[in-house]
């Protein structure tokens, strides 16, 4: 009896053992489901917070019984605009395996795809071009598309629209495409551009000269004819007696030998009648020039600047026309200490000859016919030299200003305008 008494005491034992066994297996085993589903969690939350979404895709399959958690970050929680086409196209590839996310992934990849297309079918080339250098990644995608769009019959296509390709789509696989062709036309055409505007300078510049040319026969016959006039008007007045002999200066008349003279160099040598000339004839040419080249810039120059003209500068020019003043004192001085022009002695045919010395041969033809004193045939000989030779010096100063500055200009213009049409064209 005390024998079965020891074996249930026993027994009992056992079981209450076995029973704090089981219970701590269990508490034991919900405590590691527990650990191990925060751990899980934890980490498709780390590649969430880590924006790695090709983790994330792992994880669908790596985590099945947390799958929601992972489908919510990707599907819902995560803004696909900031990434490109390559990347778009790497999720596509990476969810394969994984049906709703490969029809997700899929979706996004077709939706930018669909955006680009909708972007170059609604801008011009310019645009097309723009878009295609700024997105790398969907050049391969778009390449077929825009070939078949552009560059169908490459070789048919006049040279603005080669040109319009090339810049467009210049430092890109289809700039390269279109640059062989374009190289070859723009270098033909630039080469006629070039020679024609050479032959134009060539022929602006000879414009120029005869310009240049007529100014100075004028201006030779204009003062050929004011030195005959005042020769002439001097000689007539003292034949008349105008000019009366006189000891004292403070006695002289009031048409005093000089007096006459530098009323009529004044008279006969007026300096506007030369730049009025001057002045009409160059802005006739400035103007034809200016027109030439603006329709040349409108055809191939888009930055069109003022460099690229000839500009009206006469203003900036003056005419000193400074002459045969101490020639006059001179004369006037002679006459003051007593000797004086007789009546007939300067009965001049004075008829002007071509150039100076012809001049110079008309005076000493005057001096023949003087019968004063020869200090005034000297004087008056001189003083008509300097009427003519003086002029001519004067006016040449302020005609190789004129057109000096001119050619300089015309010059300087047209290089820019062959650099920039080289740049542009």
């Amino acid at each position: 009896m005390l024998k079965n008494t020891n074996i249930m005491i026993s027994l009992r034992y056992l079981v209450k053992k076995l029973s704090m066994l089981l219970t701590f297996i269990v508490v034991t085993s919900c405590g590691i489901h527990k650990n191990v589903r925060l751990n899980e969690v934890s980490i498709i939350n780390s590649h969430y917070e880590q924006m790695d979404i090709l983790s994330l895709i792992k994880d669908l399959n790596l985590y099945p019984a947390y799958r929601d958690e992972a489908e919510e970050a990707l599907f819902n929680k995560i803004d696909y605009s900031r990434y490109g086409y390559d990347e778009l196209t790497s999720f596509d590839k990476a969810a394969q395996l994984d049906f709703r996310a490969a029809a997700f992934f899929d979706s996004l990849k077709v939706n930018c795809e669909s955006s680009a297309l909708d972007v170059i079918a609604n801008t011009n080339i310019e645009g097309t071009g723009t878009f295609y250098k700024n997105h790398s990644d969907l050049r391969k995608f778009l390449r077929p598309y825009i070939c078949k769009a552009y560059f169908t019959g490459l070789d048919t296509l006049d040279y603005q629209s080669l040109k319009a390709l090339y810049k467009s789509f210049g430092g890109t696989d289809l700039g390269d495409l279109a640059y062989p062709r374009y190289k070859i036309l723009r270098d033909t055409l630039l080469e006629e551009i070039t020679e024609s505007l050479d032959k134009y300078f060539i022929t602006e510049g000879e414009l120029l000269e005869d310009i240049e040319y007529s100014i100075r026969v004028l201006a030779d016959d204009y003062v050929k004819k004011g030195t005959k006039s005042i020769t002439q008007s001097l000689v007539e007045k003292n034949s008349r007696n105008i000019f009366q002999k006189i000891f004292k200066r403070e006695e002289q008349d009031r048409y005093s030998f000089r007096n006459y003279a530098n009323i009529l160099i004044n008279t006969f040598f007026d300096s506007s009648y030369i730049t009025n000339e001057v002045s009409s004839r160059i802005d006739g040419y400035i103007k034809t020039s200016t027109e030439y080249r603006l329709d040349i810039c409108h055809q191939y120059i888009n930055k069109i600047d003022d460099g690229m003209f000839i500009s009206n500068t006469l203003n900036s020019h003056k005419l000193n026309w400074e002459v045969g003043r101490s020639h006059i004192d001179n004369v006037q001085d002679i006459k003051d200490t007593g000797t004086a022009l007789t009546v007939g002695s300067m009965a001049l045919g004075f008829v002007p000859g071509i150039g100076a010395v012809a001049v110079a041969a008309d005076v000493i033809d005057l001096a023949y016919g003087l019968s004063q004193d020869s200090q005034i045939n000297e004087a008056m000989t001189e003083l008509t030299n300097a009427l003519y030779g003086d002029s001519l010096v004067c006016i040449e100063e302020y005609l190789q200003d004129i057109f000096g500055d001119i050619r300089h200009q015309m010059s300087k213009s047209a290089n820019n305008i062959k650099i920039t049409l080289y740049e542009e064209f």
